[in-house]
């Protein structure tokens, strides 16, 4: 539920307050792949588990935006302050290798279910986050052509966790974070049809902030994200067609790791680097053509890293994360859409999607290939009434669209070939 609330005093003071609460329920029994793959006998362990998970929050959001002209200079500024709670219970009770079964008919045994020592195995947590954060914004005209951009954000964020049942576990757990985001940015505009920019941002992913807190992570910093990016918007045929591009690198720093020298707690010490360029063009070309169409390339790298996973392959080995690829990251995307506008409300066209081969998770030992799928769709506009109808995946493609991301056996395959039609009514 959503409540937004706008205000202009004058031309130069506005106000916009938004207000968001939400609740959420998970009841989910589910069999996975849980054990390893024998590529001998073609057949894989398998787990039993149950997820109970209760949430709900609210965030409010105030804006105050302001224009002036300080010091001969033409200026936008932003403050303001965001304020949040989260309640989040969840049972999470799980037991491995309960059977091994086909890779090839999995369905065919009915896994059995799980016992009640094991349910109870699952210790409930209760957690409570609460997050306060102020920041400032402030959008300067230097000169006609050059403008610069300069913000800070300070946050407070608190976590409590309590547990149930057995008393094993240090209950409750708690830990407050405050930090300190900034970000920076400068754009020239050498004329109507061409801009440039570059810009620098920083962020932090506290410990548990998804989930509850464990025993392993609640004395660990947040970890920190930076990116830097230049890029360049460029406008043609009197802004019909536009042309955007970017270069960015982006660091997570502080990734917590096992302790060698203590392997029940975590330390701050991994890093990821993700260097990357973007390809965009949009636009309506001429006779009745519209074209939208991009490109990514993304060389991620874990450049440190002390941790260590087990493949989940047979024979198992010990793989170290350091110099791997992340998980679900291709090196190349791209997707390409074109719609040619017939007449009379009438449209018609499709589309390709195209993804390099990716790695099921960090430890780069099972690889999700490459795949291009196409689309088609159709359109009837009219002032009362809308039909869309979309073909998706017209060859009927089998291929493996996502993963888990941190287990090689955990895969999602895409969605076989469908249509859907969608009517639309204006009144």
């Amino acid at each position: 539920m959503t409540a937004a609330f706008d205000h202009r005093f004058n031309d130069a003071l506005s106000v916009r307050n938004v207000t968001r609460y939400y609740t959420y329920d998970l009841d989910r029994n589910n069999t996975l792949p849980g054990g390893t793959v024998d590529t001998a006998t073609l057949t894989v362990g398998r787990s039993r588990g149950q997820v109970t998970r209760e949430e709900d929050g609210y965030f409010n959001q105030t804006d105050f935006t302001y224009k002036n002209a300080l010091g001969g200079l033409k200026q936008e500024w932003l403050f303001g302050m965001e304020v949040g709670k989260q309640n989040k219970f969840q049972q999470f009770s799980n037991k491995a290798n309960i059977d091994r079964v086909s890779i090839f008919n999995p369905g065919g045994v009915v896994p059995r279910a799980l016992t009640a020592a094991e349910i109870a195995a699952g210790r409930p947590a209760d957690s409570v986050f609460k997050v306060l954060g102020f920041y400032a914004q402030d959008q300067i005209a230097l000169t006609p052509e050059w403008k610069a951009l300069l913000g800070i954000r300070y946050d407070t964020f608190k976590q409590d966790t309590h547990f149930g049942g057995a008393a094993t576990i240090p209950s409750p757990l708690s830990r407050t974070d405050k930090t300190w985001s900034p970000r920076a940015g400068l754009v020239w505009q050498p004329s109507e049809t061409a801009s440039y920019y570059v810009s620098y941002s920083k962020s932090y992913q506290p410990s548990g902030e998804s989930f509850a807190l464990a025993v392993n992570n609640t004395d660990n910093e947040p970890e920190q994200t930076e990116n830097r990016e230049i890029g360049t918007k460029l406008d043609f045929l009197e802004g019909a067609f536009s042309v955007t591009g970017a270069l960015f690198n982006l660091v997570r720093s502080d990734i917590k790791t096992i302790d060698p020298a203590n392997t029940t707690v975590l330390i701050n010490v991994g890093e990821q680097r993700t260097n990357g360029l973007e390809l965009t063009a949009s636009g309506r070309l001429s006779q009745g053509w519209d074209i939208s169409t991009g490109y990514a390339y993304l060389d991620g790298r874990i450049t440190k890293s002390n941790s260590t996973v087990s493949s989940a392959q047979t024979p198992t080995v010990i793989i170290a994360l350091e110099g791997n690829r992340p998980s679900l990251t291709p090196k190349h995307s791209a997707f390409v859409w074109a719609i040619k506008q017939l007449g009379s409300g009438f449209s018609a066209g499709g589309g390709l999607n195209y993804s390099a081969d990716r790695f099921a998770s960090q430890s780069n030992a099972v690889v999700l290939p490459s795949y291009l799928t196409a689309d088609l769709a159709a359109y009837y506009r009219s002032k009362l009434y809308d039909v869309t109808v979309n073909l998706r995946n017209v060859t009927d493609k089998k291929y493996i669209v996502s993963a888990h991301g941190s287990n090689d056996n955990l895969l999602m395959p895409g969605a076989p070939r469908e249509i859907q039609v969608a009517l639309t009514y204006k009144f």
